[in-house]
């Protein structure tokens, strides 16, 4: 099901770091010349990035800084924006919007970057800054990396299994969505489906930093370390309780997956049925059954007659 961009969330969120960027601070704005599905490259190395799609949006730029920002801290050439102020110490963010199905790619080093709306391809770079996205998941095409940390992140969807490489690299790839569907269910009959594309190409890289997936950052703890279920975390899981079990994914992806894989098939519970024909059995002309309901509300026992059997 595809969702309206930006979630009622993500506008809260976007408002407050408009607003943290703004407060105090002081900022200059500027137009940029970016249609529908034009690319934009992002580097801001002394703060964070927030970009916003936004239909028939006209593209714009607004940086801020505590000692105030100018034009001179910013260079814009054609599809590229570049921070670089005169200060290296100085510190500014940017809030940048654009126009639906644009391609960008974002680099900082500590700064946050946050991705809202509908892109065509999201390239995102940094050292330890998290990387925040809430875009749709329709038909995505992902991989993550991570360059000096095993992986840490949290997502809305079930991803694939974490892959260690060469160097100290552990990366995660796959696809999300219909694109997926599609290609399994004409995998055996159509060679074209393998070049059906994806809706939005995900390739995001970092030494330590954290990566949400649709997920707002306010529901994440600091420490993203996978942890063995618990008895308790087992006992939910077993349970069938699907909120719970949707919590305890997120925070264990791993062992929740060989945990939930471990288990017997669940039982399908009881069910009422219903029939067009006539049921065969003895020859009787009646047959009693005692019936006991209960429920949370209710709890009766009543003896009932059946129609006459043929």
């Amino acid at each position: 099901m595809i969702r309206a961009f930006p979630s009622k969330f993500f506008v809260v969120l976007s408002l407050c770091l408009s607003a943290a960027l703004s407060s105090n601070a002081q900022t200059f704005t500027a137009g940029l010349k970016l249609k529908e599905g034009a690319k934009l490259d992002i580097t801001n190395l002394y703060g964070r990035v927030l970009v916003r799609a936004e239909k028939d949006a006209e593209a714009s730029l607004s940086a801020s800084s505590p000692d105030g920002a100018s034009p001179a801290d910013v260079k814009i050439a054609g599809g590229k924006v570049e921070v670089s102020p005169k200060d290296r110490s100085k510190r500014i963010d940017l809030v940048i919007t654009v126009p639906q199905r644009c391609r960008v790619r974002i680099e900082t080093r500590e700064g946050e970057i946050a991705v809202i709306g509908n892109f065509a391809e999201i390239g995102a770079a940094t050292t330890t800054g998290t990387i925040t996205t809430d875009i749709p998941l329709d038909s995505v095409r992902y991989e993550f990396q991570w360059t000096a940390s095993r992986p840490r992140y949290v997502a809305d969807v079930e991803l694939e299994k974490i892959k260690e490489k060469s160097a100290g690299r552990f990366v995660i790839s796959g696809e999300i969505g219909e694109r997926t569907k599609r290609k399994k269910q004409k995998k055996d009959t159509d060679a074209a489906a393998a070049d059906i594309p994806a809706d939005v190409e995900l390739s995001f890289s970092t030494a330590r930093g954290i990566v949400l997936l649709n997920i707002p950052p306010n529901e994440v703890g600091s420490d993203l370390r996978e942890r063995p279920l618990t008895e308790a975390a087992k006992a939910i899981v077993r349970s069938g309780d699907s909120l719970l079990m949707e919590a305890i994914r997120r925070a264990a992806p791993q062992y929740y997956g060989e945990y939930i894989q471990s288990l017997p098939p669940m039982k399908r519970l009881p069910s009422l049925g219903s029939s067009t024909g006539r049921a065969s059995g003895p020859a009787a002309e009646f047959k009693t059954a005692i019936v006991r309901v209960v429920d949370s509300q209710i709890e009766a026992s009543r003896t009932f007659r059946p129609p006459i059997l043929s």
